[in-house]
């Protein structure tokens, strides 16, 4: 047997679940900066324009530029992308091992679950910012930007921001 008989085609990187995990990254990360759970007022705020914003304007999301409109063809085009190029793939990697090494110098352990996460999120932005270059392959440029478009939320005063949307 010279090649493995069943040929799988590409799948897309992205459906709606990944769009969806960007409200429990908000909510997450907001309430660790607030270091206690959400009121029920606030968890209503964690749906408000944050995450189109985050989307359509990555590292914009705190600019004063206008919200985009949902635009369902971005979305369609993000469902085509199917896969990293090399560069992009070998990125991703070593920010994966740079990752790791963080949590376990930093927690003696790795919480897998957010970490796992985390990553698809990351890609889920390097995802967004392929569509916004006109592309339908991530990039290498395309997980740097998703990568930094993470930490910037994490280092932004969501409280302010959110309740200034």
């Amino acid at each position: 047997m010279n090649s493995f008989p069943l040929r799988l085609p590409f799948i897309p990187l992205f459906c709606k679940k990944d769009f969806l995990v960007s409200y429990t990254f908000i909510w997450n990360i907001w309430r660790c900066q607030l270091g206690r759970e959400l009121t029920p007022e606030e968890e209503k705020m964690v749906y408000n324009d944050l995450t189109n914003r985050i989307i359509f304007l990555l590292e914009d999301f705190d600019s004063n530029l206008e919200t985009p409109p949902v635009d369902e063809e971005f979305f369609r085009k993000l469902g085509k992308i199917k896969k990293l190029d090399k560069g992009a793939k070998k990125l991703a990697d070593r920010f994966l091992d740079l990752r790791q090494a963080v949590k376990m110098n930093t927690f003696n352990r790795s919480p897998m679950t957010f970490g796992a996460n985390e990553i698809a999120w990351t890609r889920f932005l390097a995802g967004c910012s392929a569509v916004h270059s006109g592309r339908n392959v991530i990039s290498a440029e395309d997980i740097v930007i998703g990568s930094k478009v993470y930490i910037k939320l994490v280092n932004t005063d969501l409280d302010s921001l959110i309740r200034s949307l």
